[in-house]
């Protein structure tokens, strides 16, 4: 398991590659938003991907790194393997926004769209890696990743210690662990509450079921939260001891949380990211009973279906 040091570690890596990015409360919804889509490349994904790689050796490095994403995670890793000079091949499924895979190319990486479902995707990557003996990177099943990210617990929790709740978008669950286990090493106490799409539930049905047979997935808006997970995922069962309750919110929700950001926060936050505060519109979870945080995870939206969004629910429809 993840210790405090293992993410002071990560923070001491990560120099003036990572943005300590900004905190502000908003006193109509009484929480406090933590704004990962101002990080560079527009993710938190960048924090998992680059104390990843890191860590890695020379010889781990050499053959190149291969990924399997959904966008931001590839975007992450595609810079962050242009920092260190290093090749990246990245397989995305078909459904990947077509912003994210520009970004991926635009950054010197080799990107190739899979069909089929997510986990076409990794298997599509795993099999790459075998042919080449590249290092394979997961967005998801890697404890370095997985530090990487929950160092967001421990700078938000030094931003704002009087949180007494977090709410954490939830894929395939490394993000909510990170934070979670970070958070809890200073204060044990802290609600960790997940948010995923009503469209890909698997966690959910983990969650409140004890197992993810039987899901079916949808297309989403949250295409960054959507996709199974491998059987063998690390996160799974350290997900269930952590999380105290996981929210579904659906495609309606969310845009209009998208909207809401854009016109009453003034940020551009993509639907993935959005999940937390469609929570909190759609009154599935109060902030009246103690301190809420809210995190915002990127703001990869590709700008004419945000002004889509923005245009069909404006600020008087909020």
């Amino acid at each position: 398991m993840l210790k405090l040091q293992d993410f002071e570690a990560a923070q001491a890596r990560f120099g003036s590659y990572i943005q300590k990015t900004p905190v502000s409360y908003h006193q109509p919804l009484d929480v406090y938003f933590k704004w990962e889509n101002q990080q560079n490349t527009g993710s938190f994904k960048l924090r998992g991907a680059l104390n990843k790689i890191l860590t890695l050796s020379p010889e781990e490095l050499k053959s190149g790194l291969v990924a399997a994403s959904s966008g931001n995670h590839g975007k992450s890793l595609a810079y962050a393997a242009q920092l260190i000079g290093v090749t990246a091949h990245i397989f995305v499924p078909w459904y990947a926004s077509d912003v994210k895979v520009t970004a991926i190319n635009d950054m010197g990486a080799q990107v190739e769209r899979v069909p089929g479902v997510y986990q076409d995707t990794e298997v599509r990557a795993q099999s790459v890696v075998a042919e080449t003996s590249a290092t394979y990177v997961s967005p998801y099943n890697d404890w370095n990743g997985i530090a990487g990210a929950g160092t967001i617990g421990l700078e938000w929790l030094a931003q704002t210690p009087q949180l007494s709740r977090l709410l954490i978008p939830v894929g395939a669950g490394a993000l909510l662990v990170g934070i979670a286990l970070a958070a809890r090493s200073i204060r044990p106490d802290i609600e960790i509450v997940g948010i995923q799409a009503e469209a890909s539930p698997y966690l959910h049905h983990q969650f409140y079921h004890g197992h993810m047979d039987g899901i079916e997935q949808h297309p989403t808006i949250m295409e960054g939260l959507a996709g199974a997970l491998e059987s063998s995922a690390i996160t799974i069962d350290w997900f269930c001891q952590l999380c105290d309750q996981v929210i579904l919110v659906t495609d309606s929700e969310v845009e209009t949380a998208i909207s809401c950001a854009y016109h009453q926060l003034g940020e551009v936050i993509e639907g993935s990211a959005a999940v937390g505060l469609a929570a909190v519109l759609a009154g599935k979870i109060s902030t009246a009973d103690k301190p809420t945080g809210v995190l915002i995870t990127g703001g990869n939206i590709d700008m004419t279906k945000h002004q889509e969004i923005t245009r069909k629910l404006g600020a008087d429809q909020i």
